[in-house]
């Protein structure tokens, strides 16, 4: 239980939230509607007006990464998640009231509880930020970690850590580069060894945590390392300026970098890809059922716009190397693949992704179903039959992996999906390396909770079509 306890952490905290939230809205409904008076107008649905506040200021919290490493967050932080959180959830609770006609609710009482219900969440953080804080002290999700380097940035991320002992992180040396360097102390923690006796020191160290300070260099340069730390089953955060960005863009929140190689507890590597599947096949099917008239008259405009089939089928990559037959609305004229050659020079993608912005090969219809993404609906019959999930990495085509480094085919490793923290982060913005990184963050980190929080992003980030071409 010491060793999962982050994990559990973060579900005490949700539930804390539950809790108290719906205490909120029981002590608020006695004091607003019984206490402080009788209620002049028409007495508003109980049980309705407390499930939509309590839901809407939890999903905002969620949506806010509020419960996702909790316990990395100090407590200033977790308080301005919950206000900040409130705030949102309360202009849009206000846009609902005045959209929806003929429900019978009370502004005042929605104000007083977006005002009130944050105070008490805020006092449970605190309490439950002690309490996590002596049972760290006590060795409770308490992680061995060596840092890299002798530099000012190892320096600069030791003060981090050492500052933030909530992070969960004890720090037992440094590995240097060179035998000169065995010298190296700071903070009354010494170098134990060289970054070529990595393996020897670990086993020695029990170490779970590996900092990399200063990446400047590509990632590549360190899959040697990574594949090490794999193997001993450790956790390796990559700490630069350029990847912290990337990070914040995708609502990843870390403690002083990205974490690339992570293992789960025995509960999510035994029973979390059931959890998964069930949830796949389960909103799949009602999501078929829901578009189903949408994806009707998509057909049906396929059809007049262009000769071809509806359907267009490609050969994707799935999880662990298998192939399957990817299904998506056509939005290209019947013969692209032939003029696909002839494009090769004007690919605005890096690393082994094809993207051409303005691409002559796509319709008029097509381009419409692109930047929403409604082109993709299909592959909501691979995710019924298995062939892949609804959040997970991009697919991609056997060409794609054929140029792949040994680090990139780590993505390969879980089931490929049809969205995923890549599509939620701003799409073709980003590079090929930077899209590998979220999906190898993804599979190391991935959860019910995580999923959920995605599934729910991608509705903003189609509607804006943010990097969709």
């Amino acid at each position: 239980m010491k060793k999962y306890w982050s994990v559990i952490y973060s579900w005490i905290i949700f539930v804390s939230d539950l809790i108290l939230g719906w205490t909120a809205a029981n002590i608020l409904w006695q004091l607003w509607f019984i206490k402080l008076g009788p209620w002049q107008g028409p007495q508003p649905l109980e049980l309705e007006h407390k499930v939509v506040l309590v839901f809407s200021l939890l999903l905002s919290v969620l949506l806010q990464s509020g419960y996702r490493h909790t316990y990395k967050m100090n407590r200033l932080e977790q308080i301005l998640n919950i206000y900040k959180s409130s705030l949102i959830s309360l202009v849009f609770i206000i846009l609902a009231v005045f959209l929806i006609k003929g429900y019978q609710y009370s502004r005042g009482f929605i104000i007083l509880y977006y005002t009130t219900a944050p105070f008490l969440l805020s006092l449970g953080r605190v309490l439950f930020f002690v309490f996590s804080e002596e049972l760290m002290k006590r060795g409770w999700g308490v992680k061995n970690a060596i840092i890299t380097g002798s530099g000012k940035t190892a320096k600069a991320v030791f003060d981090h850590l050492i500052t933030n002992r909530t992070y969960g992180y004890k720090i037992i040396g440094f590995l240097v580069e060179s035998e000169k360097d065995l010298q190296f102390k700071y903070g009354g923690v010494k170098a134990i060894g060289l970054h070529r006796d990595c393996n020897i020191t670990v086993k020695k160290n029990k170490v779970e945590e590996i900092f990399i300070p200063g990446l400047t260099t590509k990632l590549a340069d360190y899959s040697d390392l990574i594949d090490l730390c794999r193997n001993h089953k450790m956790e390796v955060s990559i700490i630069s300026h350029h990847y912290d960005l990337l990070a914040k863009v995708a609502g990843i929140y870390d403690v002083a970098g990205v974490a690339i190689v992570t293992r789960h507890g025995t509960f999510y590597s035994r029973f979390y890809p059931y959890v998964k599947r069930v949830m796949d096949i389960s909103l799949s099917a009602l999501a078929i059922a829901a578009f189903s008239p949408l994806m009707s008259a998509i057909a049906l405009l396929i059809k007049l716009n262009s000769p071809g089939p509806v359907f267009f089928r490609q050969t994707r990559v799935g999880r662990n190397g298998t192939l399957y037959p990817l299904l998506k609305f056509r939005t290209m004229h019947k013969d692209a693949e032939k003029v696909k050659v002839k494009l090769h020079q004007h690919n605005e993608a890096d690393g082994p992704l094809f993207k051409i912005k303005e691409d002559p090969r796509i319709t008029r219809v097509g381009r419409w179903l692109r930047r929403l993404s409604l082109d993709e609906l299909p592959q909501l019959i691979n995710v019924f039959k298995g062939d892949m999930s609804l959040v997970g990495p991009r697919p991609p085509l056997p060409s794609e992996v054929e140029k792949y480094q040994d680090w990139h085919k780590y993505r390969l490793q879980g089931q490929q999906g049809m969205t995923g923290l890549w599509q939620v982060s701003g799409r073709s913005e980003l590079s090929f390396e930077e899209m590998v990184l979220l999906d190898i963050y993804y599979l190391e980190h991935w959860s019910p909770m995580m999923d959920l929080e995605i599934l729910i992003k991608t509705i903003p980030a189609v509607i804006t079509a943010k990097g969709a071409y």
